[in-house]
């Protein structure tokens, strides 16, 4: 009875194409980059967002240029993915504050008992847990519920977009996070540790590797994919080496490349230049948005759509080359 009772309540809009949500979703991002231009005073910084920024742009216009090539999808409110997306963000938030869980044990608990128990909604709940990550110290309840309602109807313009591509969930809640922040006025928490670099490529290369790895060979879905080892790592380092919380952080930011389609990253290789640039993105964003929920999918989307530019500049180049050693 209620769910026909929902179901008679969804709304559905068919988008025109996806042209126009690509460009509103890259934009947003590309808004994020620029305003952080702006607030950066090391010139060292400033130069690493000029880089992610130039190279997110060209990423951004091959996948939009291709985007005509996709059919579109029915944009779809007042649906059940909705309301899980809603829930996904307060439970993982209300779970977040119990002792000794981190927003990275609570996020990725909430995904991984969703991908076993309620599978069919999974993608929506895991969407609202990378909202729920959100830090107390800078949402109330009442803030959380107003980025909960946020992150459903954001969803559903947006998951009609992007399939395969890891870090779109995480996008669609740091979006939810961001809007609610510049409402309130709030701002970012300030980190301090000590990052071994070296260890961070090779956490963040196991992080891709390991989702892609458990989808592919032991045919599991993404959400199970990404969440599993997260939170089996996250749960060892926050027993034996709480300290250094800061890797389980990169692995977790690093599986949500991992979750994305094998047209994406078509063998494992290619996890070790992604993974080389996702901990790149992670300590040049180390000190902003932090306490935003979807932060870390935010970098592994960045990261995947600079490997994509890169990618295609690659493939251009030598398309280039070639044309001018016919001549």
């Amino acid at each position: 009875m209620i769910a026909s009772r929902i179901n008679n309540l969804s709304i559905k809009i068919k988008a025109n194409n996806n042209f126009l949500l690509l460009v509103i979703f890259f934009v947003s991002i590309f808004t994020i980059l620029i305003k952080l231009l702006f607030d950066i005073d090391k010139t060292e910084e400033l130069i690493s967002f000029i880089i992610i920024s130039f190279l997110f742009f060209i990423g951004a216009y091959f996948i939009i240029k291709e985007s005509v090539k996709v059919p579109s999808k029915k944009i779809i409110f007042l649906s059940f993915e909705s309301l899980f997306v809603f829930l996904g963000v307060v439970i993982t938030f209300e779970f977040a504050k119990v002792n000794y869980i981190t927003a990275v044990i609570a996020s990725a608990f909430v995904g991984l008992f969703a991908s076993l128990f309620i599978r069919k909604y999974a993608t929506p709940i895991y969407c609202g847990s990378f909202a729920g990550m959100s830090s107390a110290i800078i949402f109330n309840r009442f803030e959380i519920i107003l980025v909960a309602l946020l992150c459903a109807i954001i969803y559903a313009f947006f998951i009609t977009i992007l399939d395969g591509f890891g870090g779109r969930l995480g996008t669609i809640a740091f979006f939810s996070s961001s809007i609610t922040s510049l409402i309130f006025g709030k701002t970012t928490l300030m980190e301090s540790v000590s990052i071994n670099s070296f260890l961070l490529i090779l956490v963040s290369i196991a992080g891709i590797l390991m989702p892609l790895v458990i989808q592919r060979v032991l045919k599991q879905t993404s959400v199970f994919a990404s969440a599993f080892p997260s939170l089996f790592l996250a749960f060892i380092i926050s027993i034996i080496a709480p300290e250094q919380s800061v890797y389980s952080a990169v692995f977790f930011t690093a599986s949500f490349v991992g979750m994305s389609s094998q047209d994406l990253i078509s063998n494992y290789y290619k996890s070790l230049i992604i993974g080389v640039i996702v901990a790149f993105i992670f300590l040049t964003f180390f000190n902003h948005y932090n306490g935003f929920g979807g932060k870390m999918g935010l970098m592994a989307f960045i990261s995947l759509v600079i490997y994509i530019g890169l990618s295609k500049m690659l493939i251009q180049s030598k398309i280039y080359i070639k044309q001018i050693l016919k001549k």
